[in-house]
């Protein structure tokens, strides 16, 4: 390559590799983007959901660990729906309390 691959490329592999189910490139991928940007909570979770597809649950409690032992934090996922025509987004703390919604 005539170049070094940034992070935009390594993760468009990694997407790729999970939709075609090649797990070993998709490791790769995901260990390169750990790499690059270890501060990113993202790439770990991707790693993880990647070994949780394949059965690998040592390795899945091997990421967490890691996870907890670098004190990353995952930023809370967000959903839009349309509600009579009118987006909203909102997040979940957990099933039974919603945290805030807001016109988009």
């Amino acid at each position: 390559m005539l170049f070094e691959p940034t992070v935009s490329i390594w993760g468009a592999l990694l997407a790729g590799c999970r939709a075609h189910e090649n797990y070993e490139l998709g490791e790769l991928a995901a260990w390169k983007l750990v790499e690059l940007e270890p501060q990113n909570s993202a790439y770990y979770v991707m790693l993880s959901n990647l070994y949780a597809e394949k059965g690998r649950w040592s390795d899945v409690e091997k990421v967490r660990k890691l996870v907890k032992d670098r004190r990353l934090k995952k930023d809370m996922g967000s959903s839009t729906v349309g509600v009579l025509e009118c987006p909203l987004e909102y997040m979940i703390l957990s099933i039974s309390t919603l945290i805030y919604v807001f016109r988009m």
